[in-house]
């Protein structure tokens, strides 16, 4: 089971899907695995890592691509919505309990409901 959420929060793009930015999910469980979610129009990518040098890896890519990184303790479940537009923040909304069109409001909701701000990107800085 998951204990604590991260989601992060991409610059918006001037391309069609990403115009209003883009958002993923990872978290860590009682095991010390790591589950990794990425859902993208194409399908979406799902990583599970454990080893130590992995896990790294994969956190620090995501530090690099992410703008924002909100963290927030796990609920002991969650459930995934089977109507309505699925994009990226409405998927990553679900793992939390949040209902979420756009990742600014999947971010602003968060941080209405406590979310800590784990990391932020300088302005400007890629």
């Amino acid at each position: 089971m998951i204990r604590e959420w991260f989601i992060g929060f991409h610059r918006p793009v001037l391309k069609p899907r990403l115009m209003f930015g883009h958002c993923e999910a990872w978290g860590w469980c009682d095991d010390d695995t790591w589950l990794f979610i990425d859902p993208q129009g194409k399908g979406m990518k799902v990583y599970s890592a454990f080893r130590y040098d992995d896990v790294e890896a994969q956190l620090q890519a995501r530090r690099d691509l992410c703008q924002t990184i909100l963290v927030l303790p796990a609920k002991d479940e969650f459930r995934i919505p089977l109507h309505g537009p699925m994009t990226c923040a409405a998927i990553c909304g679900s793992l939390v309990g949040i209902r979420a069109l756009l990742p600014s409001t999947l971010r602003r909701r968060l941080l209405a409901k406590g979310a800590e701000v784990y990391h932020e990107a300088e302005r400007g800085s890629r």
